[in-house]
């Protein structure tokens, strides 16, 4: 039997990130919308002590290797 509400779907979002030792990185979370991912990256700022947190972007149901790639090209 089928629920008599849609689940709203959480979406997958990705932001690139740099410690104060220089390591950089790419973290992969979900949140609900745009607002919610930009709070997580504001706390990842104000309370987990990154240095820079950068590069927000949504990410597809299925993404793979190829559009981390894209979306998160590696720096020189």
């Amino acid at each position: 039997m089928k629920s008599s509400y849609s689940e709203k779907k959480r979406m997958q979002w990705g932001v690139q990130y740099q410690l104060e030792s220089g390591t950089m990185g790419l973290c992969i979370f979900s949140a609900d919308d745009y607002i919610e991912a930009n709070i997580y990256v504001l706390e990842m700022l104000l309370d987990y002590g990154y240095q820079q947190v950068f590069n927000l972007q949504p990410l597809s149901a299925r993404y793979g290797i190829a559009e981390l790639l894209r979306l998160f090209p590696a720096s020189k």
